[in-house]
């Protein structure tokens, strides 16, 4: 497990109360380097213990903006399946071109706290003991590391309003055609210290031109903040045949962009994406906790489930 990894391990360990003590930690420490006291712009007294230096602040991160925001017409009568803010069943104009424009589009506020905050007691578990079982394990098997990746049911009703809501509907209609089905629901969490990934689209062959070759939809369970491991993109990269980055230059997709955008948004949204085609990553999650967030996938044609 990378240095980064080892931190975010640790801090999780403390949030989730599965360790209490130094000692405890100091045993888990052994694989780190004293370059992880810089994984957090905040210093921290039990990372001085564990490493026995104190962290030097990195550099200014990125400046993050909001994504711009749509208004929303009133849903169909009778459409209203599910206990939203908003009456939000149909997508306006507005958001569809943008939608295609620039690969993205946030809908706010769409699932009322008491949605969320039931979602979130679920994932919190979840993470709590998946950490429990990495630290359980002296070589975990982790596939990005501090980050907890969990495939959700896609018949669980807790998180039905991440897959039943009918604007989702809509924007896949609108992306992939009148043929589509819900391929995968999952969990990406960023722990403490950890998440940032280099920009990239997810499909290998991008398409650049007609239908998407996915849509995902990302609710943000928990708030997205400047600091907490938001989702970035390239506001309309899916339409370019060049990559928005050096692809000769090692490690050049990691750092800030200039043409990136940070997507903040209360808990509660909806960022919908071309994922398969669009540059975006993970950003680091600066926070004291993990950020959840259930993305819901969804393919062009009919399922063969």
């Amino acid at each position: 497990m990378s240095a980064s990894a080892r931190i975010g391990l640790c801090r999780i360990l403390l949030w989730s109360g599965l360790v209490v003590s130094v000692g405890q930690l100091r045993g888990m420490a052994h694989h780190c380097e004293t370059s992880i006291c810089a994984v957090t712009d905040r210093e921290s007294p039990w990372v001085t213990l564990l490493t026995g230096t104190r962290g030097a602040r990195p550099g200014r991160r990125p400046r993050c903006l909001a994504a711009p925001v749509m208004s929303l017409r009133q849903e169909r009568p009778g459409r209203r399946l599910l206990p939203v803010r908003h009456r939000a069943g149909q997508l306006s104009a507005p958001q569809r071109e943008a939608l295609e424009r620039d690969g993205y589009l946030l809908v706010p506020s769409l699932l009322d706290e008491t949605l969320t905050a039931r979602m979130a007691g679920r994932l919190s578990e979840l993470i709590r003991q998946t950490v429990a079982a990495w630290a359980a394990d002296p070589a975990p098997d982790i596939a990005e590391p501090g980050v907890v990746h969990a495939k959700l049911g896609l018949a669980d009703p807790d998180f039905a309003p991440c897959r039943d809501h009918p604007l989702l509907a809509e924007a896949a209609t609108t992306a992939l055609g009148p043929d589509w089905h819900l391929g995968a629901l999952s969990l990406r969490a960023p722990l403490p210290g950890c998440g940032h990934q280099g920009l990239h689209p997810d499909f290998e062959q991008r398409r650049t031109a007609g239908r998407w070759q996915t849509l995902s939809a990302m609710w943000c369970i928990t708030a997205f903040t400047p600091d907490n491991g938001p989702l970035r993109v390239i506001p309309g990269s899916h339409r370019m045949s060049d990559p928005p980055i050096d692809m000769l230059a090692f490690g050049s997709g990691m750092g800030p962009h200039p043409d990136e955008l940070k997507i903040v948004a209360p808990a509660g949204s909806v960022i919908m994406f071309n994922s398969a085609d669009l540059w975006h990553s993970g950003t680091f999650n600066y926070s004291p906790a993990p950020r959840l967030a259930v993305t819901a996938g969804f393919n062009p044609g009919g399922s063969h489930g």
